[in-house]
């Protein structure tokens, strides 16, 4: 059985590899390959809170997948901000930021400019279109009123590379593109997931990133990627040795 379909059994799913010229998917592989960009596999990153103030509790997980032609993305977590507008986006960086550590002005917040200062600036917008960095408009779900949350995308992979590997017609905004020839790993890209209340009282030190209000661009949870040893939910053999007992109990026949 496929990752993706133990994963995500609801979703429909996109592939663009059927009728595909071999040589062109060949092609395909061996520039993926050479990127070191999402390999064939699933990809984790376990949430972690940067919020002690708001989100405290935070806890779920970033999945990403990725079989042939075919990259699933999805996110949920619980014990988030309640009814808040959430935004989420995979960043070039390799670590999160501690509050002790990367808190400049020492006001008791990571605002959005602290944060990107470590996890670096956006490679890929988890938004409502994953097929490149501004055809999702920015568009996310908001949280429920119990602070859960759940996102997710599918999309050929190779309209993703296609648009990470086209020119930057906005070098300064906060979304970047691979530079010709680049090699990044997907191991240590950073998530952050962001948003609180516009309501939500904060000191005059805490700052917004490019358009974005201080509040919707407040980072609440950040996790690093990494691909983990054994699929989630996947039934791991038993190699104990030790006897299993029959359906009648232990002696039964």
């Amino acid at each position: 059985m496929h990752v993706s379909r133990v994963l995500f059994p609801l979703l429909i799913l996109t592939c663009a590899c059927d009728g595909e010229p071999q040589n062109h998917r060949k092609r395909m592989e061996k520039e993926i390959e050479a990127l070191g960009l999402l390999l064939p596999g699933l990809y984790q990153a376990i949430l972690k809170p940067l919020s002690p103030q708001f989100a405290p509790s935070i806890n779920g997980s970033l999945t990403l997948v990725r079989e042939d032609d075919e990259f699933i993305a999805g996110l949920r977590y619980s014990a988030g901000v309640p009814e808040t507008l959430v935004s989420q986006n995979l960043h070039r960086g390799s670590r999160c930021p501690d509050l002790q550590r990367d808190d400049a002005n020492r006001d008791g917040h990571i605002d959005a400019p602290e944060g990107a200062a470590v996890y670096g600036p956006i490679l890929i917008p988890l938004d409502d279109d994953l097929s490149a960095q501004h055809l999702g408009g920015g568009i996310f779900p908001f949280s429920d009123k119990y602070g859960q949350y759940f996102w997710s995308r599918s999309v050929a992979f190779s309209r993703l590379l296609k648009d990470l590997r086209e020119e930057d017609l906005n070098p300064l905004d906060d979304l970047v593109k691979l530079s010709h020839g680049e090699v990044i790993s997907a191991e240590n890209l950073v998530v952050v997931v962001s948003g609180i209340p516009a309501q939500t009282p904060l000191p005059d030190t805490v700052l917004g990133k490019g358009i974005n209000s201080p509040h919707l661009s407040y980072p609440v949870a950040c996790g690093v990627l990494f691909r983990p040893e054994r699929i989630p939910g996947k039934i791991i053999p038993d190699e104990t040795g030790i006897p299993v007992p029959s359906a009648g109990g232990v002696g039964g026949s």
